[in-house]
């Protein structure tokens, strides 16, 4: 069995347990708070031999103990002997527990039995993270009963694989968790399909603001890590980090790096502003031309004939001071609007535009040239960036809006199905 060099020989060694041949120990996982840069948790992780002394993976270790525990004994079995491990270890910050919702007593069985277990091993319960695990197959009534008991008894709760099977958004609401694990799969389809990576910002935000705080775990490449510290997770669990050990362990990398992602990070995020600043250049010159030919006098559908020339423009418009659309949308002859199943939604004139940013921002700073965070458009259903640039026009506050091509995403009439990894689970 590997063990840790991190820590001195005189460590204890690790806690096991026998059953039915088997030698059962625990392994941890380093879970770091990325603001801090350091190991706050570890989750515990059940690990075992065979009678031979032979490492067992957990796709065979699980299925000889649920041979002859149910689920209720195999909770006891991992939870007491990883609370005896991480004790005798002298671990720190939080100890993350695995409980299904299948085996969850009612809400007095936890404060007495799970109670029992942690004051037995001699650990404060609000140093425990209850992981609630993701099956389709168990009492919500009883689940949120448990949830209770477990929180009676001070420790944090957690939902583990969100973004999985029954573990969504609902759950969330109603269980109203400390704290989300957000399933794998979603940074490992982050990685390699840019929609997700550009979502996943947004469900790190709804979970914030349903008041828990976002592990990402299975990280285990640097891109990965990169993504899940731009989309703002406030926790990162994986193999690039660190693998789970048999002794409790203090990395001294973490800071290393995380010092390489910042770095990473920031020459990125220059290169990409240096592109955009060379890519919109000649887009916020072409739209100050409109707006000038506009204060001029020129016609709309003439002010901005050039414009619409242009590569990668959609459409053009123009604002009143209260948001509404004056006339209908300039369409460049380039741009391909001819899906009519969006055809409800193609013609602006009249609709209220006061909500967007790229509007508010305009009005509160005439004469400067605005640009908005990629969207997804009502009028198309793709996605885009749009400019504006607030004028007055005939002594009256206007605003010329100019819708730009995003990305080379697939118009929504070639859109087929993506297969998920969360889907295949």
């Amino acid at each position: 069995m590997s063990q840790s060099n991190s820590l001195p020989r005189s460590d204890p060694p690790p806690t096991y347990v026998e059953h039915e041949g088997l030698k059962l120990h625990s392994a941890f996982q380093p879970i770091i708070s990325v603001v801090h840069s350091k190991i706050v948790g570890h989750e515990a992780l059940i690990r075992g031999r065979d009678q031979n002394n032979t490492p067992l993976s957990p796709a065979e270790l699980f299925p000889q103990l649920v041979a002859t525990l149910n689920a209720r004994q195999v909770n006891e079995t991992c939870a007491r002997l990883h609370l005896d491990s991480f004790v005798a270890q002298k671990g720190q910050g939080w100890l993350f527990l695995n409980f299904s919702p299948d085996a969850m007593p009612d809400r007095a069985g936890v404060v007495e039995e799970f109670g029992h277990w942690i004051r037995h091993a001699g650990l404060p319960a609000h140093q425990i993270v209850v992981e609630i695990i993701e099956t389709r197959s168990f009492d919500e009534g009883l689940l949120a009963e448990a949830v209770s008991g477990f929180r009676d008894l001070g420790c944090l709760v957690a939902i583990d694989d969100f973004g999985a099977g029954e573990s969504n958004f609902e759950r969330v609401w109603r269980l109203r968790p400390d704290i989300v694990k957000l399933d794998r799969a979603m940074i490992t389809e982050a990685a390699v399909n840019p929609l997700v990576q550009r979502i996943l910002p947004g469900i790190v935000s709804l979970v914030h603001e349903a008041g828990a705080l976002v592990v990402m775990e299975g990280i285990e490449t640097e891109r990965q890590a990169r993504i899940s510290v731009e989309s703002d997770v406030d926790f990162v669990q994986g193999f690039y980090f660190s693998r789970p050990h048999s002794r409790y362990t203090e990395s001294t990398d973490i800071r290393r790096q995380f010092d390489a992602l910042a770095d990473n990070i920031r020459s990125t995020h220059d290169q990409q502003k240096a592109l955009d600043q060379r890519f919109f250049a000649g887009f916020t010159g072409g739209l100050e031309a409109c707006v000038s030919a506009r204060e001029d006098g020129v016609g709309f559908h003439d002010a901005v004939a050039m414009f619409l020339a242009v590569s990668g423009v959609q459409r053009v418009y123009e604002l009143d001071s209260e948001g509404y659309q004056i006339g209908e949308n300039a369409e460049s002859p380039n741009h391909n609007a001819s899906d009519l199943r969006f055809a409800p939604c193609c013609d602006g004139q009249g609709a209220n535009w006061y909500r967007r940013p790229y509007f508010q921002r305009a009005i509160r700073s005439p004469g400067r040239v605005q640009i908005s965070r990629p969207y997804l458009s009502i009028q198309d259903a793709r996605s885009c960036v749009t400019m504006s640039l607030a004028f007055e026009y005939e002594g009256i506050l206007r605003v010329l809006c100019g819708d730009l091509d995003y990305d080379t995403a697939e118009p929504p009439s070639h859109r087929e199905m993506r297969e998920s990894a969360v889907m295949r689970r």
